[in-house]
This record gives C-alpha cells, sequence and structure tokens, in this order.
C-alpha cells in the first residue's frame, strides 16, 4: 500500500511538471522576439546594381551640356584648405577617384566616386533617389565644356547605429557619377569633377579625380601586397616611441607603406612620421573637419571627445578616401588603430598566412569581399595583483588592442605568453 501512494505521488509531481513546461513554452512564445541591432544581411547603403540593371542604366543615362567654360580658380569656394563647397546645400567634397572595378557580362562599367560631407540628411525618396537633384560636371582634357550627368548617392554608414541622430550631424556620402561609355571607347577618362544643385549654375568646386595606379595595373604591372590606413591623427601629447614600435612591429609582419590622415599630432610624433615618410613607409595626408565644426587645437580634441557618434562618422570618409587612394595600388587594405596590431596565429608574416588560407580555400575572394579579425585585448592596467611586473614588457603596454587572424583556432601567440579563448 505505501509503494502504491508513492507511485500515485511521483506520477502526479510528473503531470504538473510536464503541465508547468507546457504553460511557459506557451507563454514564451506569445512574446515578440527582439530586432537584434545587427542582421546579416547586405545594407542599402552599400546596395549596387544587379546584373543587367547596370547596362540599363547606363544605356539610358541622361546627358546634359551646359556652354559654361572651365572653373576659374578665383571662383572656388573653399570651406577650409582641405574642402571645397557646394553652392545651395551644406555639402562639402573632400577627394574624387576614378572608378573601373565594375563589371558585367565582359563589360566595364566606370564611376567617378565624390567623397562628401553634408551637414544635415540629404533626403531621399523611398527608393532611396536623391529628392533634390545633384549634378555631376565631368572635366575631360580635350573639352572645352563639362559633360553632365546625374548621380547616385549613398550614406557611408550603417544605420543600425546611431539611428536618430541631431539634425545638425554631419554626415558621410558617396556621390557616384556614371561616365559615359563612348568615353571609355575613346580610352578618354575626366581629370576634374564638379558639383552643382542646379544644372547650369555657376560651378564653385573643381576637384581632381585620382587616379594612382591604374596605368600600371592596365600596363599588367603588379600590385604591392599591403598597405594600413590609420584614420585621422588627433594626438596633442608625445606618443612617438609608441608610434615607432608599432611601425616597427607592422614592417616586420608584412606593411608596404602606411597612409596616415593627420588632424594635429605632437611635434615629435610629426618628425617620426616625417623620417617614415622620407623612406618610403609612410604618406602623410592632412586633414581637417568640414563646415562650422572647430578646427582649432584644444576645441577639435574637446569636439572630438564629447560627441563619440559624430567622430566615428567623420572617420568613415577618410577610410573611404585611403580605398579608393590605394585600390589600384595594392592587394589589401587594412585598416587600423595605433594601439592595434593584426598577428598571425601560425605565421609570422602576413603574407605567409594568406598563402596558406589561399591553399586551403582556393575560391576566398570569388566568394568574400573581404577578411576580418577577431580581436583580443591586452590591458595597460593589470587589477590582479598576482600578476608579477615582469610579465608587463613594452610590447604589451604599447598594443593595447591585438587583432588575431580568423583561422579557426581559439589560439593567440604574442610575445608575451599565450592567451588561449575558451
Amino acid at each position: 500500500m505505501p509503494g502504491r501512494v508513492l507511485l500515485c505521488g511521483l506520477l502526479l509531481v510528473l503531470t504538473l511538471s510536464c503541465l508547468i513546461v507546457l504553460y511557459y513554452s506557451l507563454y514564451l512564445s506569445t512574446i515578440a522576439t527582439p530586432t537584434p541591432i545587427l542582421q546579416h544581411r547586405r545594407h542599402s547603403a552599400y546596395k549596387l546594381l544587379q546584373n543587367s540593371e547596370i547596362n540599363t542604366k547606363f544605356t539610358t543615362l541622361q546627358i546634359y551640356h551646359c556652354n559654361k567654360p572651365k572653373v576659374h580658380f578665383s571662383t572656388l569656394s573653399f570651406n577650409n584648405k582641405f574642402w571645397q563647397e557646394v553652392p545651395g546645400r551644406n555639402l562639402f567634397i573632400y577627394s574624387a577617384f576614378y572608378d573601373v572595378r565594375y563589371r558585367y557580362a565582359g563589360k566595364s562599367y566606370h564611376y567617378v566616386r565624390v567623397l562628401t560631407t553634408s551637414k544635415g540628411v540629404i533626403p531621399l525618396d523611398e527608393n532611396g533617389k536623391i529628392i533634390k537633384p545633384i549634378y555631376c560636371h565631368l572635366w575631360f582634357e580635350n573639352g572645352i565644356h563639362a559633360t553632365i550627368v546625374n548621380t547616385d548617392i549613398k550614406e557611408m554608414w550603417i544605420q543600425q547605429f546611431n539611428q536618430n541622430p541631431p539634425t545638425n550631424t554631419y554626415h558621410s556620402y558617396l556621390i557616384s557619377c556614371p561616365v559615359p561609355s563612348y568615353f571609355k571607347a575613346k580610352n578618354e577618362m575626366p581629370n576634374r569633377v564638379s558639383l552643382s544643385s542646379e544644372l547650369c549654375d555657376p560651378l564653385a568646386n573643381f576637384v581632381v579625380v585620382g587616379k594612382d595606379g591604374l596605368k600600371e595595373r592596365r600596363l599588367g604591372y603588379h600590385k604591392d601586397q599591403f598597405v594600413i590606413c590609420v584614420k585621422g591623427m588627433n594626438f596633442p601629447n608625445d606618443i612617438s616611441y609608441r608610434l615607432i614600435e608599432w611601425m616597427e612591429l607592422n614592417i616586420l609582419l608584412g606593411v608596404t607603406v602606411v597612409d596616415f590622415y593627420v588632424y594635429h599630432v605632437h611635434e615629435n610624433v610629426r618628425n617620426v612620421l616625417k623620417y617614415y615618410a622620407s623612406i618610403g613607409r609612410a604618406n602623410i595626408i592632412e586633414l581637417s573637419l568640414p563646415g562650422d565644426q572647430p578646427n582649432g587645437v584644444s576645441s577639435r580634441t574637446s569636439y572630438l571627445k564629447r560627441d563619440p557618434w559624430q567622430k566615428r562618422r567623420n572617420e568613415l570618409l577618410t577610410y573611404n578616401d585611403c580605398l579608393y587612394r590605394n585600390m589600384y595600388k595594392f592587394k589589401f587594405i587594412i585598416p587600423l588603430d595605433i594601439d592595434e596590431a593584426l598577428i598571425p596565429v601560425k605565421e609570422r608574416n602576413w603574407d605567409d598566412m594568406l598563402k596558406r588560407l589561399f591553399k586551403t580555400q582556393p575560391r576566398l575572394f570569388k566568394d568574400y569581399a573581404s577578411i576580418s579579425a577577431p580581436n583580443v585585448y591586452f590591458f595597460t592596467n593589470w587589477y590582479d595583483d598576482t600578476i608579477s611586473s615582469s610579465s608587463t614588457t613594452n610590447s604589451k603596454s604599447h598594443l593595447n588592442k591585438t587583432n588575431s587572424q580568423a583561422s579557426g583556432s581559439n589560439t593567440i601567440h604574442t610575445n608575451v605568453g599565450t592567451y588561449r579563448k575558451n
């Protein structure tokens, strides 16, 4: 009799447990799943015309002409030393480049890419088309008048970040000007580009179209392997020793040259940059903020610290400038900060690391446009008193953040020991 009572009790408990689990399962299923901040999908800001769409765009391209002479230097409108203005808009031009990369069905389609910053959002319709047109004036070497086309415009930003910025926020935009195909047939490329809000307005900007490395590429010259892009440097303090260490590490790893975008740096840091530039290891690219953003040394430093989202939006322009500046000259373009290093797990340099990757995955760049690496932090301030002071070397203290090559291994080897991810 006691055994029967015990068995009934166990069955009752089991039944109640099943009912409780079923209830909570049904309850949880009614709760909406939150939308993740980032989703694995192609972002609309970088969406390209697909397949035959590109051919249709170029065959139906509307071309305009105005009887306006080439822009004279005296009529140019400079916001400051490095930025030209587009009249009638809070739009500022930093640089422009000739892009021949797009190919479909054996044909190539050419663009002039103009890197700009706008104070406030440029309004687009529901299809992503600009509501108030921006016209692109293409100037060719032998042309008296410009060839004018409509533009495409994309913001250089992932919209899931900082979704509702203040209305006076500065936004970075990539403005694309399709080059009529008959110029390609004659092997003519524009040397300068201007932007305007009205079709035949007087022009106030006249920007060089960069083509560095394109001629060598067409002649079959091999590209160099690696260039590093360092976003706008604003360092009033002396970090020269740290910078030297970082440069020498990257040279050992295989970098050919580093492009430094510079707002302002300490005199000693400037001398270090000049030294590496003199031996062909660095390019110094001067930079300022456009519009009414501050450019005084102390005011700009405070401004960039106070508004990190604006700082990041500004950085996207320099990274894209570095990409277009180097796309014909280097196989790999690496954005890095000076407290980061890309450390191979198994090999001693990037070249050997990539050889192994391509050997195991021959279709790597047919399937992917880029390789990204996870990061591991090495902190300069240690809170665990059990760690001996001898384990903290100059290399560890100066390389705060170390990127590891995404090889599938969970072990990261450094000159100060081994870190294993669990």
